[in-house]
């Protein structure tokens, strides 16, 4: 009876069940950790709280730029939950939760257990995924929404009439909610009609079709202002692709892709080379074993490529944070492949000593990233503690200054935290260079102050000059200035002046 009852357990299937348990419970414990708003999520926050539905439909405020669909539906949830922290992050944390379930779903397709597992295991504990699961941003859906198509177009449904219904949908859809899931589309729609050319290229053609009909009034209403947005062009140009490609620039995205958690990678600490080796083993693999799906992660990267080389989508940092699954499902191809060929040569169980070593290698740097938080939740830039500090230490003839990197963070928590706007000298945040002179001319009037206190956050710095240091350098002939409040692992300091 237990023989036959372990003949019957699949472990690789438990196995993965556990990977899924734990990437959710990584992800819960991000999602309930209490981590205040950072400066991007403030930002796009307040455009969320300030503006009606129609108001969503213009120009953001902060140069901020996402889907449509992603703003819509965050404005809905806000409105029904209230705009709190928990409200704001829970689309992207159902995203990050779907992620693991199709990742499950669609490198089952065709992986064998050792790949699968790997795989699994690099997008579960990835502290990238598992940090941008509780992020005010619509990155976890990029990921989710790239593995449901794929997943969808290499799988048929029960009853194949709702087969094509359901990709079309889905994907006309998923574009208002993903802008770069246009190059997934490409991808599955040209693999479709090469590998099912003989029977389904009708049906294709109408999902292309349709597909190209939503882009066009997508990029109508919303992605050709994106695209002529001289901030977001000059912001993100070091991550288009120059014309000649550079093999330092190209290095430098994929060993961020695979290695940096500040440059949203999977979190590896392998050499770039040992990375590169086991990305090509799992290229060659796939491409004998499973040359469709192969072709399609090879065209998602191409188009991205591509967009990237005419300026209109940076291929680096949490931009291609949805390609970050499909780098686990090429290193996982590169097990398939050591584990397979290692069992013809030497046996089961030295493939499976080899496999389990050659994972532990793998996995090792992003659970011990992962797992830190556990205990020390990552806090980002915690103004909380700033906040209720200056709110029992200032007085009321005090003046208070908000630092202009720090005033979208703070204008979300004010109310929260009783202050009336009109008590504060708030600057106005100007991104991607320095406000030096227009803190000088806000500081100016406020000479006359008994006390003056200055909440820095999310400081401009750029070579030796520290914006910071600048401010305090220019009050120094009048006040004596100390920190106050520093949030610890933070870049918030509330300082206070006195006067000489």
């Amino acid at each position: 009876m237990l023989a036959r009852l372990r003949s019957r357990v699949n472990y690789s299937s438990l196995a993965a069940a556990l990977l899924v348990a734990v990437g959710l419970f990584l992800r819960l414990r991000h999602y309930f950790a209490g981590r205040p708003l950072w400066i991007d999520e403030a930002m796009l926050a307040l455009n969320l709280i300030q503006r009606d539905f129609a108001g969503l439909l213009k120009p953001l405020d902060y140069e901020q730029g996402a889907p449509l669909g992603f703003l819509l539906a965050q404005k809905t949830l806000i409105t029904l939950l209230g705009s709190g922290e928990l409200a704001l992050r829970l689309l992207p944390f159902l995203a990050g939760y779907a992620l693991l379930i199709v990742s499950a779903l669609w490198l089952k397709r065709f992986l064998s257990a050792p790949g699968w597992l790997l795989a699994l295991a690099l997008i579960a504990v990835s502290p990238t995924l598992v940090y941008y699961s509780a992020e005010n941003k619509q990155y976890m859906l990029d990921a989710a929404l790239t593995l449901m198509i794929l997943w969808l177009a290499t799988r048929r449904l029960p009853l194949p009439a709702f087969h094509f219904p359901l990709l079309t949908l889905l994907g006309a859809v998923g574009l208002w909610f993903s802008h770069p899931l246009i190059f997934t589309l490409a991808a599955v729609g040209l693999t479709g009609l090469i590998f099912e050319c003989s029977h389904d290229w009708r049906a294709w053609l109408v999902t292309i079709a349709v597909w190209l009909a939503s882009f066009g009034l997508l990029y109508a209403v919303s992605l050709r202002g994106l695209a002529q947005n001289d901030f977001l062009l000059t912001f993100w140009q070091d991550f288009f692709l120059p014309i000649p490609p550079t093999t330092s620039w190209l290095a430098k995205q994929f060993n961020d892709m695979f290695a940096s958690f500040s440059a949203a990678g999977l979190g590896l600490q392998t050499p770039l080379w040992f990375n590169l080796l086991g990305i090509f083993t799992g290229i060659l693999w796939l491409g004998m074993r499973q040359p469709r799906v192969m072709v399609q992660i090879g065209l998602i990267f191409a188009a991205a490529l591509a967009a990237s080389a005419l300026r209109k989508y940076p291929f680096g940092g949490r931009m291609v944070l949805f390609l970050l699954p499909l780098v686990a499902a090429l290193l996982g191809a590169s097990m398939d492949a050591l584990y397979k060929i290692v069992r013809r040569l030497a046996g089961n169980i030295p493939a499976g000593l080899l496999t389990v070593a050659l994972g532990v290698v793998f996995v090792f740097a992003p659970v011990q990233a992962s797992a830190e938080p556990l205990i020390h939740p990552y806090m980002h830039e915690d103004i909380s503690q700033a906040l209720s500090a200056l709110r029992q230490a200032r007085q009321p003839e005090d003046a208070v200054y908000i630092y202009p990197a720090a005033s979208p963070a703070f204008l979300y928590y004010a109310p929260r935290y009783g202050f009336a706007l009109e008590d504060f000298v708030v600057g106005d945040y100007l991104q991607g260079q320095s406000n030096i002179k227009q803190i000088r001319a806000d500081l100016q009037p406020l000479q006359n102050a008994p006390r003056l206190w200055i909440l820095f956050a999310h400081v401009y710095a750029e070579g030796d000059f520290n914006e910071m240091q600048a401010a305090l350098n220019f009050l120094r002939p009048v006040w004596r200035c100390k920190t106050h409040t520093r949030a610890s692992g933070t870049g918030v300091t509330l300082t206070l002046c006195v006067k000489r």
